[in-house]
């Protein structure tokens, strides 16, 4: 065998082990033994940094274990260290979303749409927090732009059911309904 093929037979066997590990944290984790979950996907992130699946599972693992502190400072941390692209910035918003860590979720979502400024996801989950923080005209539109881009389009039936929302929210809080 070649030195190319051993490598590549240990680089497919390296990412297997990754995998295992990653699933094992998984099970571990719907199994509430987070402590346990949280070693798996360290492991993982450490060899691969930009797994958002392992970095979503540490920080959940984190905080069901009462170490929200250590999982928003790992998200700060990677937020600082972050490649400037689409991808990277899209997985680390996600990871945000699911924790509800809006700040800085918010502020990635920014960096995000200064690069692609009408990515429709980007707008509505903008809007979501704007809407949370009863920041109502901001979120009607951020709303309103992804209608604009795209009436028709596949994102345009979420767009108008938050603007539906938001309104009869807003309706509410003012005691019109």
């Amino acid at each position: 065998m070649s030195g190319l093929a051993k490598r590549r037979d240990k680089a497919s066997s390296d990412a297997e082990a990754l995998r295992r590990k990653l699933e094992q944290g998984i099970r571990l984790q719907a199994q509430d033994r987070h402590d346990e979950a949280v070693s798996r996907f360290r492991k993982v992130i450490f060899a691969e940094p930009e797994n958002a699946a392992a970095l979503k599972g540490l920080v959940q693992s984190l905080i069901a274990t009462q170490r929200a502190a250590q999982a928003t400072e790992l998200l700060d941390n990677r937020a600082a260290t972050l490649a400037e692209t689409p991808a990277a910035l899209s997985d680390l918003i996600g990871v945000c979303l699911a924790i509800e860590y809006f700040d800085l979720a918010e502020s990635l979502l920014r960096r995000l749409l200064e690069i692609e400024p009408s990515d429709p996801v980007a707008l509505l989950n903008l809007a979501n927090i704007c809407e949370r923080r009863n920041e109502v005209q901001q979120a009607v539109d951020l709303v309103s732009k992804v209608i604009e881009l795209d009436p028709a389009g596949g994102r345009a039936s979420d767009a108008y059911g938050a603007l539906g929302r938001i309104l009869a929210n807003q309706a509410q809080g003012a005691g019109e309904i």
